[in-house]
């Protein structure tokens, strides 16, 4: 490009998502994922059985340190096999078993509940409904949303794409199709 050679990479980064081949998500989540369990790490140090931050606070550093490192590009994830985000539903598992003062055989549900943190997996489909219902509100002469309504089905390959499971999501939870366009105002606000 320009006179310089371009170097050919097995996963190159784009828009900082790290891809792959197949368009899995593989080697992003497992970056996500050492950098939330080093967080994770950094965030136990501050408490110990006898002294050290309380449960609120605990809660307040995960969210804000940890887990939002783990909601990087959520919409992407939700296209990623199960097999690939279980190694970040750890992540926070182990997290809600610290914030809770829960051991290892503490159900996750419980200490989801008692932490009132929301599960990573409805996380996911939530911000991809959320993605998907964004682009289908906006101007149609918007290219999101040109490419939104083009979209088709193409069963050849196994990989599902994001506005498949979109689609598939929007099916199961009856989402509305009657959708009233986003407005912008015209000029600066006053």
């Amino acid at each position: 490009m320009n006179g310089a050679l371009l170097k050919k990479e097995e996963n190159p980064t784009y828009l900082g998502v790290k891809l792959d081949k197949q368009l899995r998500m593989t080697e992003h989540i497992n970056n996500i994922k050492e950098k939330a369990s080093k967080r994770l790490n950094m965030v136990k140090r501050l408490a110990s059985t006898t002294w050290g931050a309380d449960k609120s606070t605990l809660r307040q550093l995960y969210l804000g340190y940890v887990r939002s490192t783990m909601d990087n590009c959520l919409p992407l994830q939700a296209i990623a096999s199960e097999h690939i985000t279980t190694s970040l539903d750890r992540v926070q598992n182990q997290g809600l078993r610290f914030i809770c003062g829960g051991m290892r055989t503490t159900p996750t549900a419980a200490c989801e509940i008692d932490a009132n943190i929301e599960p990573l997996d409805i996380r996911r489909r939530r911000a991809l409904i959320e993605a998907v219902e964004r682009y289908k509100r906006i101007e149609k002469n918007h290219p999101n949303r040109q490419t939104i309504d083009r979209w088709k089905s193409n069963q050849r390959i196994q990989q599902k794409s994001l506005l498949e499971v979109g689609k598939n999501l929007e099916e199961h939870y009856h989402l509305p199709t009657d959708r009233e366009p986003i407005t912008r105002c015209p000029g600066p606000p006053p």
